[in-house]
């Protein structure tokens, strides 16, 4: 044959399944690099036994068609920073057996060939028995030039790396790709990231598969006459259980029978089922109360021998949904509280004698996430339990909004007594439930030794930075609520102790109106407000926490007495500071007759007020 002709080679796949075949192939080839003779080689090396096989990779067929192994000239024509040219470039000491094996790998070595990242690394596991010359290939050099050759393509997507995910094993995306479906065929990597680029990718490579994925993940039971796990006759079961069931929530989906669904179940009876429905042939949704199980709670799941009553019909809320389910509690001498074996398991009582409704303390940590982070409330989120129980006809499903609101005030005070150390029983004192800024100086926590010794001039240095103000906007309207309602953490966290605000408010007499040069500052208390509560007052310091008891509750107007009942109320704390720095809206009419108010005021209650010890402020520099 001529020198530097072109000649088609076909290689099979048992060119990766040895050492053998590719030392064959080599050895077939050694005349001429650009030709060898690899069908001959392939038959001579198949009759003896590879010594280190290779696994081949799942999923990665292989294409039989020929493949055009280029010559050294066409290798020159080839740009820089060919894929291919890369490659052959990276293991030129062992060219003479790489050329073939590059050239089957790539099944392309024009300018726009693709190289997908699950072949490069298929080329990496093929040099573990690659053997050069007769003696073992340097597998590190290799494995190394290998490794440095995937990081320059990945980092330069712009030639020859289709832009998507290509991981794919056994499918090239640019194989599937129309053009005509956008007005690009490949991305640089940079792009790939862009909404357009992968939703075109999932539309076009993956929208079909996902779909397959999901039907063949519900698939209807390859047949109904046994178990496939206990192997036993579904004939033998009731008649109403005569199919077979499958675990949603289970990573493993395995087609069980009643039985062997339920005792794999025993720890984990709040996930979801799915039983196969023959008369309508899908897969129908149940719970494991529907399906007869009964929760033993005590005794590690196993049954109380001392409890001869029948199981008591209960309620659960769940991640999942609303569930009915039967429970049989403890009831030996030693036993706890029914409340205590609940929570011993993972749910909140509704109410603390004889529970009918419980909360799983998963779902109540959820929801407290989802209020903070998403603003989310109450009726919201039952809404949302229903619908995910039955999204058909969810007013169908039990209601528990008011066994959740109260649950969850109640798993909300427990959680921040216990977060703060506040033992059992004890009563917290004030603001002892808020979180402390951090930046802020906090006496006898984190202020340097010797602050009180320190220079006028630089007191700003250890001064509290608090701004007030109102808002309006939280005002509580006319609704069907509890006028005896108490407060949990009464004064111990954000808001004013309320007993003691109402005994300020009740023996304070009105105040007199101060003159005001301000021009009709709606602050000022001139508006007109409707409702119980009109809005409320909040004091933070400067990083934006609020402080402790710094939070009252207006009941018309932005009136001074209740920003002084606030700001005296969270100053507790830091009556041993040196300075004070505020901020507030109307500080040019509030700061000027400030200290004569609160000993007028407070005078004559604060001797009856908890909460409060002192009305003796440090200095105050006012900022509007």
């Amino acid at each position: 044959m001529p020198d530097g002709a072109t000649h088609r080679l076909e290689i099979r796949n048992t060119v990766l399944e040895g050492s053998a075949v590719p030392l064959a192939v080599e050895k077939a080839g050694r005349s001429d690099g650009n030709v060898m003779a690899v069908d001959a080689a392939v038959g001579e090396a198949s009759t003896r036994p590879p010594p280190r096989p290779v696994p081949p990779v799942e999923g990665l067929e292989r294409s039989d068609h020929p493949v055009v192994a280029p010559t050294a000239a066409e290798m020159k024509k080839m740009p820089s920073k060919s894929v291919y040219k890369r490659i052959v470039t990276a293991m030129k000491p062992y060219k003479d057996t790489w050329k073939g094996v590059v050239g089957a790998i790539t099944q392309k070595t024009s300018s726009t060939s693709a190289v997908t990242l699950d072949e490069m690394s298929e080329l990496t596991e093929a040099t573990q028995s690659l053997r050069v010359s007769g003696k073992p290939c340097r597998k590190t050099a290799v494995r190394k030039d290998l490794k440095t050759t995937v990081e320059d393509v990945a980092e330069d997507g712009t030639e020859g790396i289709f832009g998507y995910d290509d991981s794919e094993q056994g499918r090239d995306p640019m194989q599937e790709w129309d053009p005509a479906l956008t007005n690009e065929v490949r991305y640089p990597r940079k792009e790939a990231h862009l909404p357009s680029v992968k939703m075109n990718y999932f539309r076009v490579c993956q929208e079909s598969n996902a779909q397959v994925y999901l039907d063949r993940r519900e698939r209807p039971p390859a047949g109904l006459e046994q178990c496939p796990k206990c192997r036993s006759a579904l004939a033998s079961k009731p008649e109403a259980q005569r199919t077979l069931y499958r675990c949603v929530d289970c990573h493993q989906v395995n087609e069980t029978c009643v039985d062997c669904i339920k005792a794999a179940h025993e720890e984990r009876p709040f996930d979801r089922i799915w039983t196969w429905n023959i008369a309508l042939g899908f897969w129908e949704k149940k719970t494991m109360g529907d399906l007869g199980f009964v929760w033993n709670i005590g005794h590690e799941g196993g049954l109380c021998v001392t409890n001869h009553s029948p199981a008591r019909a209960m309620v659960f809320l769940h991640e999942h949904g609303v569930m009915d389910m039967r429970v049989k509690f403890c009831e030996c001498l030693t036993a706890e509280s029914e409340a205590e074996q609940l929570i011993r398991h993972g749910c909140w009582p509704a109410t603390w004698k004889s529970p009918h409704t419980a909360i799983t303390l998963a779902t109540m940590a959820v929801f407290h996430g989802l209020e903070l982070q998403g603003q989310l409330n109450v009726h919201d989120y039952i809404r949302f339990l229903r619908r995910m129980t039955d999204g058909v006809e969810p007013d169908s499903v039990k209601d528990r909004y008011r066994e959740f609101n109260n649950s969850m005030r109640e798993y909300r005070q427990v959680r921040a007594r216990r977060r703060h150390g506040v033992p059992p029983g004890a009563i917290p004192s004030h603001g002892e439930l808020a979180v402390l800024c951090p930046a802020c100086p906090q006496p006898d926590m984190n202020m340097r030794p010797g602050w009180q010794d320190r220079e006028r001039e630089y007191r700003y240095m250890d001064s509290l930075c608090y701004s007030i103000d109102g808002n309006f906007h939280l005002g509580s309207k006319a609704k069907n609520t509890d006028e005896h309602d108490v407060a949990l953490s009464e004064g111990a966290g954000y808001f004013v102790n309320t007993k003691d605000f109402a005994t300020y408010l009740e023996k304070l007499p009105e105040p007199p109106v101060e003159p005001s040069t301000c021009n009709q500052f709606g602050a000022m208390g001139q508006g007109k407000y409707k409702g119980k509560v009109s809005g409320l007052v909040a004091i933070t310091c400067r990083h934006m926490f609020l402080l402790p008891g710094g939070i009252v509750d207006l009941l018309l107007g932005e009136k001074y007495r209740y920003a002084d009942f606030a700001l005296v109320s969270c100053l507790q704390r830091y009556l041993v500071l040196l300075l004070l720095m505020g901020t507030y809206d109307i500080h040019c009419q509030y700061i000027i007759n400030l200290r004569k108010r609160l000993n007028e005021q407070f005078g004559v209650v604060l001797s009856e007020l908890d909460s409060i010890v002192s009305t003796e402020l440090p200095e105050i520099v006012a900022a509007v």
